[in-house]
């Protein structure tokens, strides 16, 4: 009988949860002391950490299987906002540009995504359980930080050059490029502690019979 897990589906919510606030923040501006970084920036290192936690207790196919499943859906998202909002209004109605603005970029964001969270999430989830076997499943919270930093630098780069390179001048994509890194960072150092009790309870509360780490012995 296949193990049914009581909390993968409310991981996977969250996961869908940030994806989305991501596409929709994606254009909002926050100004620093500095310079401006993007508004997403705030929500997205929390995907990580999502995903970092459901490679490490429900393995890294169901990691994939949710990372597809999340982009499928984000892709239906940005194809029916898309299209409905392109619809014609009546001719009282005064707030199209609103709409045009907020969901107008959502393909563009969803194209962007297609590439950098694809790639980003591919070698977090890679790192994680290749660390896990090198280390035999100890220190959750340092192979946390380690894959999901890594990820972070490869999707900021990524997604802010795809989404802003039309919109602000090079100087200040490399200055987003350079804070988002930073700041999501910084955000995967504070929650790893958080993180790792999550995980040992989800453990626990799972009952998730994990397999050998361990290299076979050839004889």
């Amino acid at each position: 009988m296949r193990q049914q897990y009581k909390y993968l589906p409310l991981l996977s919510m969250l996961f869908l949860t940030i994806m989305f606030a991501d596409a929709v923040l994606e254009y909002k501006p926050i100004q620093l002391q500095f310079g401006s970084i993007m508004a997403s920036s705030f929500v997205f290192p929390f995907w990580f950490l999502i995903t970092d936690i459901i490679a490490e207790i429900y393995g890294t196919k169901i990691a994939r299987r949710v990372l597809w499943s999340g982009f499928t859906c984000q892709l239906l998202f940005s194809i029916i906002c898309y299209g409905l909002i392109k619809l014609n209004s009546p001719s009282s109605f005064q707030h199209q540009a609103s709409f045009d603005l907020i969901l107008g970029h959502l393909p563009r964001i969803t194209f962007s995504n297609l590439i950098s969270v694809l790639i980003s999430g591919y070698i977090n989830i890679y790192l994680l359980t290749k660390w896990k076997a090198l280390l035999n499943g100890k220190h959750f919270w340092l192979r946390s930080i380690g894959s999901s930093i890594v990820g972070e630098i490869i999707y900021s780069t990524l997604a802010v050059f795809l989404i802003a390179y039309h919109i602000y001048p090079t100087e200040e994509i490399l200055f987003m490029v350079l804070w988002s890194c930073c700041l999501k960072a910084l955000y995967t150092i504070i929650f790893a502690s958080p993180l790792n009790f999550i995980a040992f309870l989800l453990r626990k509360y799972e009952s998730v019979d994990e397999p050998s780490i361990k290299p076979t012995k050839k004889y």
